[in-house]
This record gives C-alpha cells, sequence and structure tokens, in this order.
C-alpha cells in the first residue's frame, strides 16, 4: 500500500514540474529579454572591467607564490630561529600540501 502512495506523490510532484515548465517558459523569456537590453543601455565597458580584474585573482599563480613564499620563510626561519613559531611544522605541511592541491 505504501508503494502506491508512494507514486502518487511522485506523480504529483511530475504533473507539478511540469506545468511549471510549460507555464514559466514567457516568464524566463521575459527575464532574459530585459537582461540582455539592460547590458545595451548601460555603459558596459567599466563592467567588463570590473569582471576582468575580479577573474584576475582567480590566476592560480597568485596562490602558487604564496604557497612557495610560506614554505621558504617557513624553511628559512627553522633553520636560522629568527622567530618562535609553536606551530611551525604544522604550517609547513599546511603549506607544501597547498602548493601540492594546486599543482
Amino acid at each position: 500500500m505504501s508503494v502506491f502512495k508512494n507514486i502518487k506523490i511522485e506523480l504529483a510532484i511530475l504533473i507539478i514540474v511540469a506545468l511549471n515548465v510549460f507555464l514559466s517558459f514567457s516568464v524566463d523569456l521575459g527575464f532574459y529579454n530585459y537582461f540582455n537590453d539592460l547590458g545595451e543601455s548601460l555603459n558596459y565597458f567599466y563592467l567588463k572591467e570590473f569582471f576582468t580584474k575580479i577573474t584576475e585573482l582567480g590566476n592560480s599563480a597568485w596562490y602558487f607564490t604564496v604557497s612557495f613564499v610560506g614554505i621558504f620563510f617557513l624553511y628559512i626561519n627553522n633553520r636560522l630561529k629568527i622567530l618562535i613559531i609553536k606551530n611551525s611544522k604544522k604550517l609547513i605541511n599546511f603549506f607544501v600540501s597547498f602548493f601540492v592541491y594546486l599543482l
């Protein structure tokens, strides 16, 4: 009996989703046209420049540099004992794993 109850619930959900697909098409098309025309009305050169700069933050060279500098600094610090760091071994492991994950 519970199998038929689950089928009824799944069938109801399927009908709701199918109706949503057929009825909301014009709404989605309206949103698409609105946002498509929005780019032409604004001076989108500044937006393009902004997102280009944001994309540069995603460049992995920044992260490789930070991990390499961290490994180098902590290795030199362990050899020369410039600063006293309690968890230097954990930090070295962190930067090495950070480098390996990026690689």
